[in-house]
């Protein structure tokens, strides 16, 4: 809030002033903080098991997913847990398919939580009018 001054120069004596309201101001209250930021980005999936054979495309282990973005201002989600290691039972060039020559076994633990996201918020709510305190 602005305030005002009297100033008398060049005289013998200072003028008394009497009848006036001085008022002194205060400023306004600072606007509220913004919103936190976007969380990171969720991890990568863990590479997928090891084949036990030469036959790729019947051995190889699926790839992991990755996790969830977390909550504005934390981290973010898991990655995905490893792919589960695939193999099969090679017999006179053939790939054994059965049941009993085949093992899928579940995917592995998740991994490690990502980066915090950035903490750009967003504006503030404007601040709240100055209020006027009279003084005489």
């Amino acid at each position: 809030g602005g305030s005002f001054g009297i100033l008398v120069v060049g005289t013998a004596s200072p003028p008394t002033l009497t009848g006036n309201t001085i008022y002194r101001s205060f400023g306004g209250n600072g606007g509220n903080g913004g919103r936190g930021g976007v969380g990171g980005v969720g991890g990568s999936g863990a590479p997928g098991g090891l084949k036990s054979s030469a036959i790729p495309s019947f051995c190889t282990g699926d790839g992991g997913y990755g996790g969830n973005g977390g909550n504005g201002g934390h981290g973010g989600g898991g990655g995905g847990g490893a792919g589960g290691v695939a193999y099969g039972i090679y017999v006179s060039g053939t790939p054994g398919y059965g049941a009993a020559t085949n093992t899928f076994p579940s995917s592995g633990g998740g991994g490690g939580g990502g980066g915090g996201g950035p903490s750009i918020g967003a504006s503030g709510t404007p601040g709240a009018a100055g209020a006027s305190a009279a003084t005489n």
